[in-house]
């Protein structure tokens, strides 16, 4: 596994539970987002895979709103 995957979580399963409780955190200040993280957060909210970067992605909209 390299360094990102480690950052991330590790395993896919990983990855995807917490793009999923993620989503559901960022969905309670959904009014906030830009078009694009709006639009992305929507398409994540029901992913069955998630990359480092998407993760990553998450993570960055969650910390700028909340």
């Amino acid at each position: 596994m390299n360094n990102l995957g480690q950052q991330t979580g590790g395993s896919e399963d990983a990855r995807v539970t917490e793009a999923h409780q993620l989503c559901h955190i960022i969905c309670e200040s959904v009014d906030e987002l830009t078009p694009r993280e709006r639009e992305f957060v929507m398409q994540m909210t029901d992913c069955t895979t998630c990359s480092g970067r998407q993760l990553f992605w998450l993570r960055d909209i969650k910390d700028k709103y909340l």
